[in-house]
């Protein structure tokens, strides 16, 4: 009996256990702490590494550049994924990384393509990160976190 008395009292702690964070969707705060690191990660890579990009001394050097910016970029779309946002923003979280994955795509197309062309041109990289489908939609995903007052940007 004694033994049935302890499994049901274990029983009964990982219920209440099981309640205590983890369960349910997060807080405002705590989605604000997961994701602002990622985007500011992201964000320190795009302003450190274009203009590496484009002041690379040759090409092959450029195109290891670009595609260590297009897998960070990745990456940061990967981990925003695997932030749970809270369910007010759920549709911003989701055009976020849809977003960063544009910019990742960008930024490949810039890659040389076998036989050594590349399809466009290094110098226009930073323009097409601001005026590009993919810029924009960054900006207005962002724009939408702003406006829900989820500010990711100011954390350290």
């Amino acid at each position: 009996m004694r033994c049935a008395g302890s499994i049901a009292g274990l029983l009964t702690a990982l219920t209440l256990l099981a309640g205590c964070g983890g369960n349910g969707p997060p807080t405002k705060e705590e989605y604000i702490e997961q994701a602002a690191p990622i985007l500011k990660l992201f964000a320190q890579d795009l302003a450190r590494l274009v203009p590496g990009i484009r002041q690379a001394p040759n090409p092959v050097l450029a195109d290891a550049r670009i595609v260590y910016l297009r897998n960070r970029t990745a990456n940061s779309a990967d981990a925003l994924e695997g932030v749970e946002a809270p369910a007010e923003i759920r549709p911003e979280h989701r055009d976020l990384v849809a977003a960063i994955r544009q910019v990742s795509r960008l930024i490949g197309s810039f890659e040389r393509k076998p036989g050594g062309e590349r399809p466009r041109k290094l110098a226009t990289l930073q323009v097409q990160l601001q005026q590009s489908r993919a810029g924009k939609a960054l900006r207005a995903a962002v724009a939408a976190f702003d406006a829900k007052g989820y500010d990711l940007t100011s954390r350290p």
